[in-house]
């Protein structure tokens, strides 16, 4: 089961693949099913096809070991 869901603001860090310039606040894309991590190749980790970053840019193809809830985040699924 994926750590996050849809509509998620996260923190995306780049630890290798992604060649960001720092940490950057992102949401989750919907999508239908999130394929197994291709980075770190553990069972648990998901990798998201598209995220909206808060520049407007997106990225694809972004594992979950490369992803926390942000604040905004926890926030809103308090909320829900």
């Amino acid at each position: 089961m994926p750590k996050f869901i849809p509509g998620d603001v996260v923190l995306v860090r780049d630890t290798g693949p992604l060649y960001l310039p720092k940490t950057i606040q992102g949401v989750i894309a919907f999508e239908k099913k999130p394929e197994p991590c291709s980075w770190c190749k553990h069972a648990a980790c998901h990798e998201w096809s598209n995220i909206l970053l808060e520049t407007g840019e997106w990225l694809y193809h972004v594992p979950e070991c490369q992803m926390e809830l942000s604040e905004f985040g926890q926030c809103l699924r308090n909320e829900a």
